[in-house]
């Protein structure tokens, strides 16, 4: 048996604000670098992200992506 719980469109808004105000807040990345300097760790995290999406557009519209081997 599966117990559905509803999610308050208010509640969500205000968890919404919320995440935004507390992120407004951070001085720096949690790797230690402040936002204005570049952070390797946090680009590798975007990059990989930003690739997963792009197979799964892909995959979408009936395309398969294949990764090149020996660049150079």
């Amino acid at each position: 048996m599966t117990i559905v719980t509803p999610v308050h469109s208010r509640k969500l808004e205000h968890d919404i604000l919320t995440a935004v105000h507390e992120a407004a807040d951070l001085k720096q990345c949690g790797h230690g670098k402040t936002w204005d300097q570049d952070c390797p760790e946090c680009a590798s995290v975007w990059r990989e992200e930003r690739i997963k999406d792009l197979y799964k557009m892909a995959a979408k519209y009936g395309f398969r992506l294949v990764p090149r081997v020996g660049e150079g």
